[in-house]
C-alpha cells in the first residue's frame, strides 16, 4: 500500500504540508493508521505551534490570491498596494484593541471638525 511508504509518507506529509487526517482520506484509511506508519518510518509530526503556524500561514495565502483576483493590476504598485492591505488586516487581527482605538480617534476628530465648522458658521 502506497501510504506504508516512507516517501509517499513524506511527500504528503512534508511536502505538500497536508494534516494526518488529509493524508488518512486520501489513502482511505483511519488518521491513527498513518500515524503508525510515519511512526515507524520516524517522519516526525508538527508540534500545536507548527500547525497553528502552518493554518495562518495558508489562510494567509488564501487571502492574497482572493484580493489577487477581486483587483486588476497595471503594475507592481498596484501588487505593493495589496501587500500593504494584507498587511494591515493581519495587524488589526493580532490587536483586536487597535481597531477600536483607531475608530474612537476617528470620530474624536469628526467631532471637532464638526464643532469647529459650527462655530464658523455661527460667527459668520
Amino acid at each position: 500500500m502506497k501510504y506504508q511508504t516512507k516517501e509517499w509518507l513524506t511527500k504528503k506529509y512534508i511536502t505538500e504540508e497536508l494534516s494526518q487526517e488529509k493524508v488518512a482520506r486520501l489513502a482511505g484509511i483511519d488518521r491513527c493508521t498513518i500515524a503508525y506508519w510515519m511512526k515507524k518510518h520516524k517522519i516526525r509530526v508538527r508540534t500545536r505551534a507548527e500547525v497553528k503556524l502552518l493554518q495562518r500561514r495558508k489562510l494567509e495565502e488564501k487571502r492574497k490570491n482572493e484580493t489577487l483576483q477581486r483587483m486588476d493590476f497595471k503594475d507592481e504598485d498596484d501588487l505593493a498596494s495589496v501587500e500593504e492591505v494584507l498587511e494591515t488586516e493581519r495587524l488589526f487581527e493580532d490587536n483586536p484593541g487597535l481597531m477600536r482605538a483607531l475608530m474612537e480617534r476617528e470620530m474624536k476628530e469628526m467631532q471637532t471638525a464638526l464643532a469647529a465648522e459650527s462655530r464658523r458658521q455661527r460667527s459668520g
